[in-house]
């Protein structure tokens, strides 16, 4: 429905581009669209620039589907989140998604890529030090880097850009990994956690996180900004009933705890000298659910 509604305002907004007439013959088989160098640019309600090639795009624009994706609730309607597929969590600059086959088109992707410029999201929560890559969504809501060339631009206004082609239909992301903290979350009176689910609007977080051997404990990636901007909810059950809790992180009761682990130099250590317990300890941060 969403979608639906920005293509109609789109095309309510720029009724002159979606009326008019194919400028190119593309009617003669086997067009090659790449032959014609002329473009169309299409700027968005944030600012996001595409440029298709103009030959292409009125044969597809009654097919094609665009939308910018800035906000919490952008996120948790395209079921995505800001985690990568190894779990680590990213800070994004700007999200897009492009849809080529709305329509009754065949076409699952472009013979010429279309340009897209995403306005980079500055956050005054969390200080950007890394450069920004560029990530595909999979079917999990998670991103995957795309190992494909991009560009960062400052315009005459000191707007600045983050640029990509694409080709094909998918969510797109203009990202970098978050410094975090592992922090350990106990529910004492449940006897499992389904998930726990971690959100801020500033930076944008949406992860969410599960239990493993021990079903009431569940480790997490804490983003490294103010605790008053992160949300958690939580589900688990006993066994009476199911139970949920949402509310700020930093209500929650916290404690430090040490916990052992071994390196492998310890571990091979160990084999050598079977008889020794070489131990180190870290300190973490323990949140108590209830």
């Amino acid at each position: 429905m969403k979608l639906i509604l920005l293509a109609a305002l789109f095309y309510i907004t720029n009724p002159a581009l979606f009326a008019q007439k194919n400028p190119c013959n593309t009617d003669v088989a086997a067009f090659d669209y790449k032959k014609e160098s002329s473009d169309t640019t299409i700027i968005l309600k944030n600012g996001t620039e595409l440029t298709f090639n103009r030959c292409e795009f009125f044969d597809i624009k009654d097919c094609v589907e665009f939308a910018e994706i800035k906000t919490l609730n952008d996120l948790k309607a395209y079921g995505l989140s800001t985690m990568d597929d190894k779990g680590n969590l990213l800070l994004s600059c700007g999200m897009f998604f492009l849809n080529l086959q709305s329509g009754d088109c065949t076409k699952k992707c472009l013979e010429v890529p279309v340009k897209i410029r995403i306005p980079k999201i500055v956050y005054s929560c969390y200080l950007e030090n890394d450069r920004n890559n560029l990530y595909f969504a999979n079917s999990s809501g998670n991103w995957a880097l795309k190992n494909e060339p991009t560009k960062e631009f400052t315009d005459k206004n000191q707007q600045k850009y983050f640029e990509f082609f694409a080709k094909c239909s998918g969510k797109y992301n203009c990202d970098q990994k978050m410094r975090t903290t592992i922090v350990k979350f106990k529910w004492k009176n449940m006897q499992n956690i389904k998930f726990l689910n971690l959100t801020s609007n500033c930076p944008l977080v949406n992860a969410t996180f599960y239990s493993g051997r021990r079903k009431n404990i569940v480790f997490a990636k804490i983003p490294n900004v103010n605790p008053d901007s992160l949300l958690i909810l939580v589900e688990g059950n006993n066994s009476i009933e199911n139970v949920s809790i949402s509310k700020p992180l930093s209500s929650l009761k916290t404690s430090y705890r040490k916990s052992a682990f071994i390196t492998i130099s310890q571990r091979t250590m160990r084999k050598v000298l079977f008889f020794f317990k070489f131990k180190e300890r870290r300190i973490y941060k323990k949140y108590l659910l209830k």
